[in-house]
């Protein structure tokens, strides 16, 4: 058996070795973060990728699981990085498939929603960081969160037309807001 990997330990590890826990990335967000790698000269570039490590757990058959930082591993996979750095949330390769992914889904480490916002099963979860798919709502919703918009959370965003006041319309707003426009995912709707 191997020895657990502690908590908080910061490794460098192979970009074809990772896991994505998330269907889908907004390639716009992604760009920006190739953006923003490549502005960095050759001595910035190793505290700025430690600073931003992607957030992995160890799973069963010691498969790592990209947990947070999907879009910047996306991006340095792009960029032709072979190794990235990571540091390690938790080592739960102790567990079975099923325990494990029993507690990814109960502790919100996965986010098994599609480009349509639909949940789908964690069998449908890209093999690898290159098959993640592009949703745009994604990087909307980062770029909203970046300016201050929305707080980061745990369940999945939806953004609302604003507060509504008792009569059900929105502050400001003479006509009731009932609908988003129809090609607007459900996961973003008020309701």
């Amino acid at each position: 058996m191997a020895k657990p990997l502690r908590e908080g330990a910061k490794l460098m590890v192979p970009m074809d070795h990772l896991r994505p826990t998330q269907i889908t990335i907004g390639a716009y967000h992604v760009a920006q973060k190739i953006h923003v790698t490549r502005r960095l000269s050759h001595a910035d570039l190793p505290p700025f990728l430690d600073k931003h490590r992607v957030h992995v757990v160890l799973g069963p058959e010691h498969t790592l699981y990209v947990v947070d930082h999907h879009h910047w591993v996306r991006a340095w996979h792009e960029m032709g990085m072979e190794m990235v750095p990571a540091h390690v949330r938790e080592d739960l390769s102790h567990l079975s498939q099923r325990k494990f992914w029993a507690y990814m889904v109960d502790n919100h480490m996965v986010h098994p929603y599609d480009e349509q916002g639909r949940r789908q099963p964690i069998k449908a979860l890209p093999p690898d960081i290159h098959a993640m798919r592009d949703d745009p709502y994604r990087s909307l919703e980062a770029f909203v969160q970046l300016s201050g918009g929305i707080a980061r959370s745990r369940q999945p965003t939806r953004i609302s037309a604003g507060p509504t006041s008792s009569a059900g319309t929105s502050k400001g707003h003479s006509t009731p807001i009932t609908a988003l426009p129809p090609r607007w995912p459900a996961r973003y709707s008020s309701r």
